[in-house]
Order: structure tokens, then sequence, then C-alpha cells
């Protein structure tokens, strides 16, 4: 299998910061164009002042995703798809709704993809990184762990 295109090889810690909102904020920003090896979005967000500056580049991300659905099969690991769904904003979406003339696991492949935005939140994105750091450093996406899949289920708990 060829090489994850993401980072994983960091501790989220922006989560940790409970008394400066600003810095937390600022770190998670940081780990999140880490992680998805947006360095030059990183780079202009350190000089550039303007809060409203749009730290992330969308076409890196779905690469990503786009990798961890169909090279890594993200979404044939049931209890990753099943922690999704329990996502507040993820549960009102239909699988089928959108892809009725496609089979099941194309359907699968999609609302997984389609969902995984979701997770990048500031209060799932750490939780997500811990499960990516499990299928990366086994290079198996059936080998993240119980408790990293706990944590990212009560991270959607603070959405």
């Amino acid at each position: 299998m060829a090489k994850i295109p993401y980072n994983w090889e960091f501790v989220c810690t922006y989560q940790m910061i409970d008394d400066d909102t600003e810095m937390a904020n600022f770190l998670y920003q940081i780990q999140v164009t880490t992680a998805f090896c947006m360095k030059n979005n990183l780079l202009n967000m350190m000089r550039d002042t303007n809060p409203e500056t749009n730290m992330f580049d969308s076409c890196r991300v779905q690469e990503v995703f786009d990798y961890l659905v169909d090279i890594m099969q993200l979404h044939k690991n049931t209890k990753f798809v099943d922690i999704l769904r329990k996502h507040p904003m993820i549960q009102n979406i239909k699988e089928d709704e959108s892809y009725e003339h496609t089979d099941a696991d194309t359907t699968l492949k999609q609302f997984v993809k389609n969902c995984l935005l979701w997770l990048i939140s500031f209060h799932s994105f750490h939780a997500f990184h811990r499960c990516i750091i499990d299928i990366a450093s086994h290079n198996d996406v059936q080998r993240i762990t119980d408790e990293n899949l706990k944590l990212l289920e009560l991270s959607f708990k603070d959405e």
C-alpha cells in the first residue's frame, strides 16, 4: 500500500488548552494544516493577520479523503462507519438518497467521503487524527483501536 498523503507523525495538543481559546484555535489551525501537508497554507496563515483568511486547501483535504476511502478502504471498517453515523450533523444524511443507481459498496464509499469533513472540526479533529495514526502506523484500516473510536464518538458531544 502506498504511503498515506497525510502527516500522522505528531500528536494533537490543541484540545488540551482550556484557558486560552484563541491559542487553542490557532494551534488547531496549525495542526490541521500540518496533518494535511498544507505547508504553504500554514506559512500564509502565520503571515496574515486577517482572521477571515481561509486556512484550508479544500482540494488537498479532498485528496486525503479520497485516499482514505479509495486506497485505504476506510468505508470497510464497520466500527468506524458505525461511529461516523452517530455524528449529529450526519444523522440526517441518507446514504442512498443521491446514489440510487450504484452498488452498496460505492454508495457507502461516497457516504463516508461526504461525511469525513465533519471530522476535521475543532471538537473532533484530535480524535480523528488518532484514528488515522492507528491506520497509518499499522498500514491497516481495520486497526483503529476501540479506545480511539470511543474518543471520536465522545468528541461528537461537543459539536
